[in-house]
């Protein structure tokens, strides 16, 4: 049943419960406990800097979780006993709170670039000042192994992160709305491989969700491109209430479906 205060279970109220608690612990421990490349002084010892990272890492822990929810043949909800549209909400929750954490880690770095006396430049640039692998606020090279996927993700994170907060105003309506919802909530997906490159520990985070997703896909896709299933009989029974008998030409693993 549901709680009175906030309609939701009291599965979902522990769940979410234990959910802000990991959430406390795990921005505590980037920020606090981890030590960023091999303990360099100038990214360890700067709180603007550990700020940024943290909210970084936070950001890609809630991408990898927002793919559980979003995966119809999952045996994630199968093992909570979770339909996948109960489980919506969930995932669009962590959409937003991972979209938060996204524009918390740039804007964090814009204060970062200004006391390090590289912005707008290292805002805006492929090729930064703020060097990873030397000391900072040299020249940049043209070494694409210093800084590449700081530049690769600016292209590809300040449009898509516009994109899919733009989606949102689009997720109620039909047609033609629909579409505009469906193409640009699905740039989301291009942040994945841009995050992979990004963060080198990002796949913890990413492996399990994008396994799942990728293996509903591939369901789904087989579901769509196979020949449909052919009716041959209809029958109604009056017992337990009353229900309607269809049977095909092949075998469902569930009972119980919706047909149209």
């Amino acid at each position: 049943p549901a709680l009175a205060m906030t309609g939701l279970s009291r599965g979902e109220t522990m769940v979410g419960s234990m959910f802000v608690v990991m959430s406390v612990l795990f921005f505590s421990y980037w920020y606090h406990d981890h030590n960023y490349h091999e303990s360099k002084a100038f990214m360890n010892q700067s709180a603007t800097e550990r700020l940024a990272r943290t909210w970084g890492q936070t950001a890609v822990m809630y991408m990898g979780l927002l793919f559980l929810p979003a995966s119809k043949n999952s045996l994630w909800l199968k093992a909570l006993g979770v339909s996948w549209e109960r489980g919506l909400w969930v995932h669009r929750n962590l959409g937003v709170l991972s979209l938060v954490c996204m524009v918390c880690h740039i804007l964090t770095y814009w204060v970062r670039f200004v006391e390090m006396k590289v912005w707008p430049h290292d805002a805006f640039a492929f090729l930064q000042y703020y060097q990873i692998n030397s000391d900072p606020g040299v020249a940049p090279t043209t070494d694409f192994y210093y800084n590449y996927a700081i530049g690769m993700m600016q292209l590809v994170a300040y449009p898509a992160i516009i994109m899919i907060s733009i989606s949102a105003w689009f997720r109620h309506g039909k047609g033609n709305t629909w579409e505009y919802f469906k193409y640009l909530h699905y740039v989301f997906l291009v942040l994945v491989p841009a995050a992979l490159l990004h963060a080198n520990g990002s796949w913890y985070f990413l492996l399990g969700g994008i396994s799942f997703y990728l293996i509903d896909a591939s369901i789904r896709f087989v579901g769509v491109v196979s020949p449909p299933a052919r009716l041959l009989n209809i029958g109604v029974s009056e017992a337990d209430s009353g229900f309607t008998l269809l049977t095909f030409d092949r075998r469902h693993a569930e009972p119980g479906q919706f047909a149209w």
